[in-house]
C-alpha cells in the first residue's frame, strides 16, 4: 500500500522532530528466507525476524531471526546483500532478546579503561530504571531505537527514544522521563491475523527519517512505515 504524505527529510537537511502521528504504511517486503531464498548451510537467514538495525554507511538494513542462525543484511527492500551465519549451539553471541512484559529501561555511560558503568554492574541484580515503564501505556517491550542516532535531527526530540510494543502493537516517541510525545498505531488491513500476532518485533529509522519494522509471525514479511521528519 503506498500513502501521499508530506515532503520527506532529506539526510542533509536539518529536522526538529519525529512526529509519528504522521507516519502512515507505504510498503511491506518480504526477507530472505530458505523456502523462497537459497540460504547457507544451517543458516535460517531472516527467518522469523525479530530485530533489525541501519547501517548508514552501506545504506542497509542488517536483520536477525528468532532462530539467531545468522546476522543477515539486506536492502531497505528486503533483498538480500549478504549474510553471517554463526556457530552452531546455545551461544548467545548476537541473538536477539525477546520481551514478554513491559521491563525496565535503564541508561548507564561506561568506562572501557576501568571495565565497569555508572549504572548496573556484573553483580547488579537490577539497574536504576530510567522511567517508569507503566509511564508508556504499552503491554510489552519488544525493541528500542535512540533518535541520538539520526545526526540530521535538532531539538529535543534527538534525545528520545523509539519504543515498539508487539502486543499492543504500537510504535511511541518517548523522552527520558517517560513522557510520550507521539504514537503510531499500526495497521495492516491486509493480514488475515491481528497485529499482535504478527509479533511486530523490531523497529529503527534511516537517516531520511524512514521507519522499518520486521516481524516473526508473517514468514519473515517486513513492514515498512514512511513519512516525513517534522519540518
Amino acid at each position: 500500500m503506498c500513502v501521499t504524505l508530506p515532503r520527506a527529510a532529506r539526510a542533509d537537511v536539518a529536522s526538529t522532530g519525529v512526529d509519528l502521528s504522521r507516519y502512515s504504511l507505504v510498503g511491506r517486503y518480504d526477507l530472505p528466507e530458505p523456502t523462497r531464498t537459497t540460504a547457507p548451510a544451517n543458516s535460517l537467514l531472516a527467518q522469523e525476524a525479530s530485530s533489525v538495525t541501519y547501517d548508514w554507511d552501506t545504506n542497509s538494513l542488517f536483520v536477525v531471526g528468532d532462530g539467531g542462525t545468522s546476522v543477515v543484511q539486506v536492502s531497505k527492500t528486503g533483498q538480500l546483500i549478504d549474510s553471517m551465519s554463526l556457530a552452531p549451539g546455545n551461544s548467545r553471541r548476537a541473538r536477539p532478546s525477546m520481551t514478554p512484559r513491559p521491563s525496565p529501561m535503564s541508561a548507564a555511560a561506561s568506562s572501557s579503561s576501568a571495565r565497569n558503568a555508572t549504572n548496573g554492574s556484573p553483580t547488579t541484580a537490577e539497574s536504576t530504571n530510567l522511567f517508569d515503564p507503566s509511564l508508556i501505556g504499552t503491554t510489552d517491550f519488544s525493541d528500542v531505537f535512540a533518535l541520538s542516532n539520526l545526526p540530521n535531527l535538532t531539538g529535543p526530540d534527538s534525545s528520545h527514544l523509539l519504543i515498539i510494543s508487539q502486543e499492543s502493537g504500537k510504535i511511541v516517541n518517548v523522552d527520558r522521563s517517560g513522557q510520550v510525545e507521539s504514537s503510531l498505531t499500526i495497521s495492516d488491513p491486509t493480514s488475515p491475523i491481528s497485529v499482535p500476532d504478527e509479533t511486530q518485533e523490531g523497529v529503527t529509522m534511516d537517516r531520511d527519517g524512514y521507519l522499518y519494522t520486521v516481524n516473526a509471525d508473517r514468514v519473515g514479511l517486513r513492514d515498512v512505515i514512511s513519512a516525513a521528519l517534522g519540518e
